[in-house]
């Protein structure tokens, strides 16, 4: 308890700093802020799109859907819950959430990241399994799909809670107007277990597995002349290219930051130090355009969705419209069927 008292406390005098310094450079925080803006509408709106088509059929989603199903809620809670943020932070020159707002911040991008990368870990290995060894694999494989997913949740949630618990900090970004982890906090147990848990073990797992399905496919096809199934195919192509827009958008945010932890952050170019945060949450957009770009069914399921509802908004006025004339012509029937007197009578 005492541990995470002080680190309160320095975090807190830090932000305070934050929130009643000068900017150092208003034209960057603006042109941070309208990127961030930019790209949180379009994530939003792109990934509502992939969770709502996915979900119209959700019982007969395959285990790669279920596991980009959840890629993606992981993705709009970060953009509705930490981009407002940072994107107020920006365009106001300051911390304008104090402390407990930049913490917040910081534990949301750090577990949606997290959960993001070890998903993507969890779908390559999936692939690896379908793939290589099909036959083995259990035709229902729903309950592995979701206990994997349960399983990398947990998993980040402890990395995450970790630094409330005086094992790490939250504190300020380079920049100055965002919050992770505290790179150059004193607990280098801390960032050296998370950099091998969350960057190097999802990496080398991907990089097997990929290669394992590459290989097992070249064999396959000069053994018997088969090709592999072009769903499945497409699946596992779709995959890789998610796991490897991921780690693009990533890794110049993880090497400035084990740079940081080296004490070697002199070698980092300041524009590359404010860029690489920003480039780590463009990731927020990317996955679902890699989806749509990628997976022509998709595309054709959300058209006909969309149409659907449009079709169903344009009958729901046209039955509202069409029982109100009809209300309307059988009021007139009536006043039409009374006597005169009646109708006076049925007037007042």
């Amino acid at each position: 308890m005492e541990a995470l008292t002080v680190a309160t406390t320095a975090d807190n005098d830090s932000i305070h700093q934050a929130v009643s310094h000068a900017p150092d450079n208003p034209v960057a925080d603006l042109l941070i802020g309208i990127y961030v803006s930019v790209v949180g509408v379009v994530g939003l709106v792109l990934n509502a799109t992939v969770l709502t088509t996915l979900l119209a059929r959700k019982q007969k989603l395959k285990g790669v859907e279920i596991f980009i199903a959840n890629l993606t809620f992981m993705e709009l809670m970060q953009i509705m819950l930490a981009y407002p943020v940072i994107i107020s932070n920006n365009f106001m020159h300051r911390i304008i959430v104090g402390y407990h707002g930049c913490v917040f911040e910081a534990f949301v991008v750090f577990f949606c990241g997290c959960n993001s990368i070890w998903i993507l870990t969890m779908l390559s290995l999936y692939r690896y399994l379908k793939i290589c060894h099909g036959p083995s694999m259990p035709k229902n494989d729903r309950p592995f799909v979701m206990t994997a997913a349960v399983l990398s949740c947990l998993m980040c949630a402890g990395w995450c809670i970790s630094p409330f618990l005086g094992w790490g900090r939250y504190g300020l970004e380079i920049h100055g107007l965002t919050c992770s982890l505290d790179w150059e906090h004193q607990s280098p147990g801390y960032i050296y277990s998370i950099f091998t848990c969350i960057y190097l073990i999802p990496l080398i797992l991907m990089i097997f597995s990929y290669a394992k399905i590459i290989t097992t496919v070249r064999a396959s096809r000069l053994r018997t002349g088969l090709q592999v199934n072009k769903s499945e195919y497409k699946l596992t192509r779709v995959a890789l290219i998610m796991c490897s827009v991921f780690f693009v958008a990533w890794t110049p945010y993880a090497v400035v930051s084990l740079l940081t932890v080296l004490q070697q952050n002199h070698l980092v170019p300041t524009m590359v130090a404010l860029t690489a945060p920003i480039c780590a949450k463009s990731n927020a957009f990317l996955n679902p355009v890699v989806y749509f770009l990628a997976m022509k069914q998709f595309r054709q399921e959300t058209m006909q969705l969309m149409l659907c509802k449009t079709i169903q908004n344009q009958l729901d006025k046209l039955h509202h419209t069409k029982s109100g004339s009809e209300a309307s012509d059988y009021e007139a029937t009536n006043q039409d069927l009374l006597s005169p007197d009646q109708q006076m009578t049925s007037t007042l």
